[in-house]
């Protein structure tokens, strides 16, 4: 009796009919399914992480409300949808999705925009303080009244 096979996303998906199960060897390994839809979902599954591992690692800068950033890899996609492209974003031992619109390249030019604005935001508060305090000098309004 002729086996029963068929290709999938060029992996090959035989059916063993013996212990009636779908096998197929995908990134090295043997593998067994119980139906060969499941074959062909778990082909995918495993296709789609492995090409997640293969993603190379992007340095990225997190850019945060105020200017506050934090230097960083992109390590993988996480997920792309109607609302945006999210990435796994990976610093300081921490790693955490985030919107790559909330990200930038970490490029010399970057770095000292990112630098140039810290500076910027340091003379504003100078600037505040120094506002503030000529608001104090103010005199006040006196009232004198008379009956």
């Amino acid at each position: 009796m002729t086996p029963i096979k068929t290709i999938y996303k060029d992996t090959e998906i035989t059916y063993d009919e013996n212990r009636n199960v779908w096998t197929f060897t995908l990134l090295g390994s043997d593998r067994k399914a119980e139906s060969l839809a499941n074959a062909k979902v778990s082909i995918d599954k495993l296709a789609a992480q492995e090409k997640a591992k293969a993603f190379d690692p992007v340095p990225a800068i997190l850019v945060e409300y105020g200017g506050k950033h934090t230097f960083g890899k992109i390590t993988s996609i996480a997920e792309s949808g109607d609302d945006g492209t999210y990435v796994w974003f990976s610093a300081d031992g921490n790693r955490r999705k985030h919107r790559i619109s909330d990200l930038t390249a970490d490029l010399p030019a970057n770095r000292q925009l990112l630098a140039e604005a810290a500076a910027l935001g340091r003379e504003i508060d100078t600037l505040r303080k120094k506002r503030d305090h000529k608001l104090e000098e103010l005199s006040p309004v006196t009232i004198t009244v008379t009956e």
